[in-house]
This record gives structure tokens, C-alpha cells and sequence, in this order.
């Protein structure tokens, strides 16, 4: 009967107890890298960063789990394309970057871009800490501000079924959201700290603005040249520069005009100015007595052949012995 040598049982023996600890040292290390690739999982693959301009002209979704998006460029919906935002998305300008749902000459896009009042949609300066953390990495040094990042910008873009921004906070934008002939439902959003919050030109613009908060911007809504169905139902327009700036009188119901004031140095104190008017009149349009006292901060044109009618009980009030109202047009004022 042969005997296994001492020596080789023991030699063998060692080899077989480092075997088995470094297979236990692997296996750890398998499992660690397979519980982190699953905290990774879960915790979501972004920040996304778009560093060229992006066109977008196919169905497209930013998701929360690859959130937050970090617009190096800007982005463009156009040719019929749809980008859907999820619930908790926040997107990031860094720079004077924007989103722009259609585009001049290669059509109109879509945007659905419904959050909720626990996940709402973020649209935000690179600077904004609170809003996907210290992404610019500087400790906070740096603060965001109004005009961090260009717009929101709707083209031509008139499908109400499809667009639409529900629970979206905007914030540190030239513009917030502007329209250029297009009709897009905006509503429960928070619109502040912008330059001009809500942004509205061309007569063929008539978007619905409802039960937004408009806030601490330095012009709550302003429009340029668009028509009287610009409509504002149910917002609150409050601690903004100048609250509503028009030459065309919105179709209003429903809101909260308050506060808005811009500080006179040589009267030390602040100028209120709710409900201002300016520029031309480029259709017929009425200023309704509801929004009155209107302050007249520019000169104002009735141009023809349009007419403008003035309710009975609206006040004018104006800013400066400079302005005029020159009627090209037809004018009817009756008390």
C-alpha cells in the first residue's frame, strides 16, 4: 500500500487552503462590483451631456434615470419630431443655449413635457445648485442669475392635443417661455427669476397661461404684437418688475395682479406696474376696464385699419408727459 508522503500532504494541503482563499477574494470582489453596478443601476445613469446641437427630428424621450441633462448646445424639435420629458427631469443650460420646438423652414415639433407636484420638470442655469447639485463643480461659488441661459421657444407650433407643459419650473432664462405663432396650453408651472417670463410676438401667437405662478421676474409677460387671444386665466403675476407689458390687450379671467413695481430713485419708492401699455396695435383689440388702472409706459399706434375700443371705467395713467397714442386706425372711448 503506497502512503501519501507527509511533506506533499502538507504542500498540498497549503496549495488547496490558497486556493480557496483566493477564491473567496475573487468571489467578494465579483459580488462588490455586481452590488455597485446595482446601486448604479438604480441611481440612474446621469448626468447626460449634449455637447454639439442636437436635431431632433424622430421621437425622442428624456428619462429621469439619465437625468440631469446638461445643455452644452441647444436643442432643436423640428420636421414633426416629439420629445417627451419625464416627471423629475431636470435639464441644465450652461450658456446662452436653448430649447426650441420647431424650427424656421424645417417645420414644427412637439413637446410633451408633463411633470407632477412631487415631480415636476426643471429647466435651469448650470449654476443652479439646488436643481441636480454641484454639477460645475466649484463649491458654489458661483450664483445663478436672470439671462444664465436664452429660452423655451415654441415655432409655429399649434397642435394643443399633443404639446403641453404641466407642473415645469423655469427659472434663469432671458426668456422663460416664448411664442412665436403658436398655441401651446401652459399650466401649473412656476415662472421666475427670468428676464421675461412669458414671452409672446407675432398676431398668429395665442397660447392659454393657466394657473402659473409668475413671480420675481423682471417682466412677468410680455407681449409683442400678438393678438387679444393671448389668454391668462387663473395666475398669479406677483413681485415682477413690470407684471403684464401689452399693446394688445390679453383675454384675462381669473388672476392675481399684484405687486409688481419698479424702484424711482428720484421719488424713493417703488412705481407700481401691474398692467402696462405699449407699442402698436396691429388688430382690433379692446382694453378691458377689469385690468385698469393701465400704466402707459411707451408710445402706443392703432394702426389701419384696425380699431381699438377703451371700456367704460378703464384709467390710464402715464409714465412720462412723452407718450402718445396716434390713431391711424379707428379709436371708440366712451364713458
Amino acid at each position: 500500500m503506497n502512503l501519501i508522503n507527509d511533506s506533499r500532504f502538507r504542500e498540498t494541503g497549503s496549495r488547496l487552503v490558497s486556493l480557496m482563499i483566493i477564491w473567496f477574494l475573487v468571489a467578494g470582489g465579483l459580488l462588490g462590483l455586481l452590488m455597485v453596478a446595482e446601486e448604479d443601476m438604480f441611481a440612474g445613469a446621469g448626468p447626460t451631456y449634449v455637447n454639439d446641437t442636437w436635431y431632433i427630428n424622430s421621437g425622442t424621450t428624456w428619462t429621469e434615470a439619465d437625468s440631469p441633462y446638461v445643455l452644452n448646445a441647444s436643442v432643436y424639435v423640428y420636421n414633426g419630431a416629439k420629445l417627451t420629458i419625464e416627471p423629475g427631469v431636470i435639464v441644465k443650460f450652461n450658456g446662452n443655449y436653448k430649447l426650441s420646438i420647431g424650427r424656421y423652414l424645417n417645420g414644427a415639433g412637439d413637446l410633451d413635457a408633463v411633470g407632477t407636484v412631487d415631480k415636476p420638470i426643471i429647466f435651469t442655469s448650470f449654476k443652479d445648485d439646488e436643481a441636480g447639485g454641484d454639477l460645475n463643480g466649484d463649491g458654489g461659488n458661483s450664483d445663478p442669475a436672470k439671462g444664465d441661459w436664452d429660452h423655451i421657444y415654441f415655432y409655429d407650433v399649434n397642435n394643443d392635443n399633443v404639446n403641453r407643459m404641466e407642473h415645469c419650473i423655469i427659472r434663469y432664462a432671458s426668456e422663460g417661455i416664448e411664442f412665436a405663432e403658436s398655441s401651446v396650453p401652459i399650466s401649473r408651472c412656476n415662472v421666475t427669476d427670468n428676464t421675461y417670463g412669458i414671452y409672446g410676438k407675432n398676431l398668429a401667437s395665442s397660447p392659454t397661461i393657466s394657473n402659473c405662478n409668475i413671480t420675481n421676474n423682471t417682466y412677468g409677460v410680455y407681449l409683442e404684437y400678438t393678438s387679444g387671444s393671448f389668454t391668462l386665466n387663473d395666475n398669479l403675476i406677483r413681485d415682477n418688475g413690470y407684471g403684464i407689458v401689452a399693446s394688445m390687450a390679453p383675454a384675462v379671467s381669473g388672476n392675481t395682479i399684484v405687486n409688481n413695481s419698479v424702484w424711482n430713485a428720484g421719488e424713493s419708492r417703488f412705481i407700481p406696474y401691474d398692467v402696462c401699455l405699449k407699442g402698436s396695435i396691429k388688430g382690433d383689440n379692446t382694453w378691458h376696464s377689469s385690468l385698469s388702472p393701465y400704466i402707459v409706459i411707451g408710445d402706443i399706434g392703432v394702426e389701419a385699419p384696425h380699431k381699438l375700443t377703451i371700456e367704460a371705467g378703464t384709467t390710464l395713467k402715464f409714465d412720462n408727459s412723452q407718450w402718445d397714442i396716434y390713431v391711424a386706425g379707428k379709436l371708440t372711448a366712451i364713458g
